[in-house]
């Protein structure tokens, strides 16, 4: 439990700061046997190699993530786990990978059919207590993909992630900087920017 709240921390805190090249990228995840906190860790380290653009990272740390997940269902099986989401949860992570990796590889318009599939997913899976199992929301990766295809009548489309996950600073951030959010609140430092 205490190795796969660390990986679970260090996920939210790369994805919350997006400081992809920082220190916490370089962490490791201590020795041991638990296959969701891997799956976590290889999740992170993926998502940041995509951001820094080392997609030959990116696409090693998504096949470990895959196997892992493999290993995560199998684990899950033989311990008895009760929760009928975590298949779910744990396919959206990887295909967030794949449609990523499938934007970078310049076919935006396959990212954004794959990221719409798996925001749908995620919509209709129940809202649960505490902390989510999918550490990015796909609505939020959806949008900022549209935006980077200077698609933002689409990307207000994607403001859904702030109705599951109110309030995410980066959501908030992203649709804000291109005004389609009008009443939002942003935090910048000590400051706070009405848009």
């Amino acid at each position: 439990m205490p190795v796969g709240s660390y990986a679970d921390m260090r996920a939210n805190f790369l994805i919350d700061s997006q400081l992809w090249d920082s220190d916490v990228v370089r962490w490791t995840l201590p020795v041991g046997d638990d296959p969701l906190a891997e799956l976590t860790f290889d999740y992170a380290n993926a998502l940041a190699a995509i951001r820094r653009g080392d997609l030959a990272g990116a696409r090693e740390a998504a096949s470990r993530t895959e196997s892992d997940r493999q290993r995560a269902l199998a684990w899950s099986k033989e311990q008895k786990d009760k929760d009928p989401q975590e298949a779910e949860h744990l396919l959206i992570l990887t295909e967030q990978l794949h449609a990523l990796l499938t934007a970078a590889d310049g076919k935006s318009r396959d990212a954004v059919t794959e990221l719409q599939r798996s925001a749908a997913k995620e919509h209709a899976m129940p809202l649960e207590f505490g902390p989510p199992s999918v550490y990015k929301p796909t609505d939020e990766l959806l949008g900022e993909v549209l935006l980077q295809q200077n698609r933002p009548a689409e990307a207000r489309e994607a403001e859904a992630a702030l109705a599951r996950a109110p309030g995410r600073r980066l959501s908030v951030a992203g649709l804000a900087g291109v005004g389609i959010h009008n009443s939002v609140k942003v935090e910048v430092g000590s400051e706070v920017h009405n848009h």
